[in-house]
């Protein structure tokens, strides 16, 4: 579910701002977040993404899609709702509190990404494989779209009480609470389209692929392949005969177990290493742009003289960005 998990990235990109609002106003800058602070709440998600990505694809292939699928969803839902809740207390500032949650998150959300673009191809036909897996990720693109448009009408709803206050180092009171309430909101609402999608996350059934791949359970995969095939989530086989088939077809079915000097070998290969260089290669320098942007939008037009102003309404820079 990419474009959950970009709403909950990119969301923080509009939320820095409220939160230098409200947590901000006896600094040096009255209303302004810190740099540091800006940049450790930010970097704390894609941090944990790597974690994530590297844990549960390891995971996904040891104890299966299935069993996983839907546990990094959990996580997400948790971090965040635990984020939106989050409070300054003398024994933790804000900024730890969030970077710890947001941190959680982004294991989460690396989680999601291997197993949902893994789930995705092995279900998947050969001919439709490569639109789906692309569909997957496109959807990043809603979820950063979604996460604008929530902050805006957030804004637009709390737009007179904000208006109270002619610059942002007045928003104290009624103002400072509307944008407490604000930034919680748009945190929060991350968790909606995970709790939706947890349902069936849960009740997915294992993919044949892997059943046949991994597991090597032959009898149980073309089963599943049939039923999948009659619409029906799972294949029904009788248990004695699939125990007898799976040992008696276990030396057959051994392989071995890959190194890498195998690794390297194959890369050596220019068919197999410049294919793997361009695919990556490409989506490195997709991710540094996409992420670089999408994380400082709200800098970058502010920089270029879009989203500037002095008074509450233009400092949160939400409407403008």
């Amino acid at each position: 579910m990419p474009h959950s998990d970009a709403y909950d990235l990119f969301a923080v990109n509009m939320v820095v701002s409220m939160l230098g609002v409200v947590f901000w106003q006896n600094s040096a800058h009255p209303g302004k977040i810190p740099s540091n602070a800006d940049t450790a709440i930010k970097v704390a998600t894609s941090t944990g993404t790597v974690v994530g990505q590297i844990t549960f694809g390891i995971l996904a292939d040891i104890v299966g899609r299935k069993k996983m699928y839907g546990m990094e969803l959990i996580l997400i839902i948790f971090a965040t709702l635990a984020q939106s809740l989050s409070a300054h207390s003398p024994a933790c500032s804000i900024v730890g509190v969030i970077v710890f949650w947001r941190a959680l998150m982004g294991i989460g959300i690396g989680g999601d990404y291997p197993l949902s673009s893994i789930i995705t191809s092995e279900f998947a036909t050969t001919r439709w494989r490569g639109a789906m897996m692309g569909s997957v990720f496109a959807m990043q693109g809603i979820g950063q779209c979604a996460a604008a448009m929530v902050s805006l009408i957030v804004t637009e709803a709390y737009k007179s009480t904000l208006e109270q206050a002619k610059t942002v180092d007045k928003c104290t009171g009624a103002c400072g609470l509307a944008v407490d309430k604000m930034w919680r909101i748009v945190i929060g609402f991350g968790a909606v389209p995970g709790c939706i999608a947890l349902y069936y996350r849960r009740t997915i059934p294992e993919t044949p692929r892997y059943t046949f791949d991994v597991d090597r359970d032959v009898i149980q995969a073309g089963s599943d392949v049939k039923a999948f095939k009659a619409g029906m989530p799972r294949g029904h086989v009788n248990e004695i005969t699939r125990a007898r088939a799976k040992h008696s077809d276990a030396l057959q079915l051994e392989v071995p177990t890959a190194s890498w000097t195998d690794f390297f070998q194959w890369v050596s290969k220019w068919k197999n290493g410049g294919v793997l260089l361009g695919t990556a290669g490409s989506w490195f320098l997709l991710d540094v742009a996409y992420y670089g942007l999408g994380l400082n939008n709200s800098i970058i037009l502010q920089q270029i003289g879009y989203a500037k102003g002095d008074d509450i309404y233009s400092i949160t820079r939400l409407w403008e960005t």
